[in-house]
Formats: C-alpha cells, structure tokens, sequence
C-alpha cells in the first residue's frame, strides 16, 4: 500500500515562520538530531527529517497560535495520526506550538511534555479533539483504523515543543560559533529570513496527490533540504558578514602558517589573500564551487577539531580548490582560518 500525498493547510507569513523555527528546533536541541540527514518540506508533514538510509522520519507538525485548549491540540494532531498510521516509518511525532493555555500550563514544568505529563480531563479532550479532526479529514480514508488502541499508542509517541526561543537563538545554536564572534541581531533575523525563504520555495514543487511507494521518494520532487546545506549557509554568513568585514582582521591560526616568510613580503602577501578571498566572494556566477569547496572544508574542521591549518588544507579535495579559481595554496589557507576561528 503506498502513500498519497494530501495538503490543503493555509499559508502564512507566521505559519511560515514557525515551520523554519521547527526544523531548526529539530536540527538544534531534538534528541535524535544526529540521526537526520534530510529535512522534507511540505510533504510528508510541515516538516520531516528523514536519517541517511532514507527508511525513518521524524515528524513535525507546527502551528503558530497561542493559548492552544486540550481540544485544539488534539485536532493539530491529526496529520501526525494519519502518517502514523501509513505504512512508513515514522518513528517520532512532534506538535511544535506557539504556546498552550493556562488549563495545560498549570500541570507541565517545561516547554517539552508528553501525554502522559496531563491529567486524565486534559487527555480526553485532546483525544476528543484528534477523533472529531480524523473523522473528518478525507485523507483519512479507513475510518475503522481511528479506534482506542491506535490512539493510545500514538498518543504514546507524541512529544509536545511549546517554541522558547527567539530567531536570533535558533542561529546562533545551529552555527555552533566561538565565543568570540560578535553578531547583531538585525543580521541573525535576516539568515532566519533566508532559510525561511528557502524552505518555502520547495512547497512551489507541486506533488498533491502523488502515490508513493518509499521514504525515499521525497528526493525525486526536491522538495527537501539538507541539515548540512543549512548548517553551511547559516556559519558562511556569519564568517562572512557585513560586507567582508571580517578579512581585514588577520586570524592568529593564519600567522602560524606565514611564520617564516620574509618579513618584507608578509604584508602585502595578507592584502594578496584578502583580495582573492573578496574575489571569491563577490563572484556570483561560480557559486556551486564556492559551497562545495565552503562545505568541504567546514566538514573537515568538524570532524577534526584539533587540526592545524596545514593539516586541514591537506584533507581538503584539491579538485575543489582549482573549481574556484582565485585561491592559490596560501590565500585557501587564510581561507581556512577565518572559518575555523570562526567556530567553537
């Protein structure tokens, strides 16, 4: 039996925007963070992340409202209910919310919580509320599958997020910065602004009604992005933020790498690196390379952390270096330092 994509929820700029918030929740603080790979946009749910082997999701759905009654949240659920009960694996459901009334607020201690953290009154109007919704969603196809140990066990499964953290937050978390980076505000909301903008352009790519056989079939719509596409943007525009401001401040892990040269040369050699790191920047039309060579690199630091400038230049597929033109060994590896120092 496949699955048929169904959505028919209105758009708007906040429901938008709590949307990104989720998938930046899912990629920042869930406890399975590191097994998702992928984040689907708009098609199994608002958001789903989805691990390397293309045969687990984790669900999300988000919704922008506030003061949200046991009844509400229980109709909010019922696109969660339906993909669990599809023939996929969805291992996780989580309801990102805006905030819950005073009723739930009063029996929780955390913005997290589960089904079983309310009382049996506030349990029977969510389960209220999700049997009125899954009866009348047409998605929703065999009615006889919305019976008591279905929704039981889903319920079982269901986290709640009540959304405690502004943009600015979201950013600074994914980055994963040093201390030492100081960015304002106006700048972390317009990163959020660009990744928001960047998931709703996957919902353009029409696939109402389509019948699918696999997970993996998210892939064939591009309706998705990776966690590392957005990792990647969101540390580039820090690293290099306000008009390349940053590259007139020499990093210390670069003047080990210069130790040595003449010093006669050493001055106009660092003007010689920043130029070519300018170049590379403000060169619209070879972007592909710049993010597969930004990403390369931003890999390698990641994954070892107590790498030295040269060492890192050395793991770095040279192929991606020459695809940029303008970096010769020495201006790739300033390139490297004002990344790494970049970051924690």
């Amino acid at each position: 039996m496949g699955y048929k994509i169904t959505s028919s929820e209105e758009r708007n700029e906040k429901a938008t925007e709590y949307e990104t918030k989720s998938m930046l929740y899912m990629m920042n603080y869930y406890n399975k963070a590191d097994e998702i790979k992928w984040f689907a946009i708009d098609f199994f749910n608002d958001v789903t992340g989805i691990n390397k082997y293309q045969d687990s999701c984790f669900d999300v759905q988000s919704k922008g409202v506030k003061d949200i009654t046991p009844m509400l949240l229980g109709r909010y659920l019922v696109t969660l209910f339906k993909n669990y009960l599809s023939d996929f694996n969805f291992v996780d459901y989580i309801l990102f919310i805006e905030s819950v009334s005073e009723t739930i607020r009063k029996e929780i201690s955390s913005n997290v919580f589960v089904f079983n953290d309310l009382s049996e009154d506030i349990q029977n109007s969510i389960k209220d509320g999700l049997i009125d919704e899954a009866n009348n969603k047409t998605y929703i196809e065999d009615k006889t599958l919305i019976t008591t140990d279905n929704l039981d066990d889903f319920l079982k499964k269901v986290s709640f997020v009540i959304d405690n953290k502004t943009k600015e937050q979201y950013i600074k978390d994914a980055a994963e910065l040093s201390d030492a980076v100081i960015i304002d505000n106006v700048y972390l909301r317009k990163i959020f602004k660009e990744i928001r903008d960047k998931q709703s352009s996957k919902k353009n790519n029409n696939c109402e009604g389509e019948i699918l056989d696999s997970i993996g079939c998210f892939y064939r719509y591009d309706k998705y992005i990776s966690k590392d596409e957005i990792q990647d943007l969101i540390v580039c525009r820090i690293c290099f933020n306000s008009k390349f401001k940053n590259l007139k401040t020499v990093p210390q892990s670069f003047i080990k790498v210069i130790n040595g040269i003449d010093e006669t040369i050493i001055e106009e050699r660092i003007e010689e690196c920043q130029d070519a790191i300018f170049r590379l920047l403000s060169n619209k039309n070879n972007k592909k390379a710049y993010w597969e060579l930004f990403s390369e690199i931003n890999y390698v630091i990641k994954q070892n952390p107590l790498y030295d400038i040269n060492s890192i230049y050395n793991a770095v597929d040279k192929k991606k270096i020459s695809a940029v033109h303008h970096l010769d060994v020495i201006s790739c590896k300033y390139f490297i330092s004002l990344i790494k120092e970049s970051l924690k």
